[in-house]
């Protein structure tokens, strides 16, 4: 068992399953679930997200406001938890479909994240969150930010 220091997880990486698949005392998808966990928690510590708002000439209002999702660097952890969720590796994830599997996969691991108040801004605003159409609508978007981001 790794013991984590302070909360220092800077050792997760050696983590090695002490259960494998072909254990015949325990039962294969007990093996399976634990290297799963293992994975999702190994790619929480990586996951990242914000409310990007930048300037864009794409929308009438001249800025892009929306949730973002991203992992720092890829790795087979981060590749296996994708592909078990039904997703492939992106750089940034904006769709909300997206999002809201990668939200309800890591929910319980945000706390390993170093932005875990930035990823409960994401999982709440994701979907609701509108783009804004001219200035004024800018500043009420970005006031309920403000304000959500206060609240946490």
């Amino acid at each position: 068992m790794v013991e984590i220091d302070g909360g220092d997880v800077s050792n997760i990486d050696s983590i090695s399953s002490n259960i494998t698949p072909n254990d015949s005392n325990i039962p294969i998808s007990l093996a399976l679930q634990e290297t799963d966990l293992i994975n999702t928690m190994k790619a929480a510590m990586l996951i990242r997200g914000d409310i990007r708002c930048r300037l864009s000439q794409q929308y009438k209002c001249g800025y892009e406001i929306r949730p973002i999702i991203w992992f720092v660097r890829r790795t087979d952890e981060i590749d296996k938890t994708l592909e078990k969720i039904g997703l492939t590796w992106r750089k940034v994830f904006v769709k909300t479909e997206d999002i809201t599997k990668l939200c309800h996969c890591f929910e319980m691991f945000f706390s390993l994240s170093t932005k875990q108040k930035e990823l409960q801004m994401v999982q709440h605003f994701n979907g609701i969150l509108p783009q804004p159409n001219d200035y004024d609508e800018v500043v009420e978007v970005l006031a309920q930010i403000k304000k959500y981001n206060e609240a946490l």
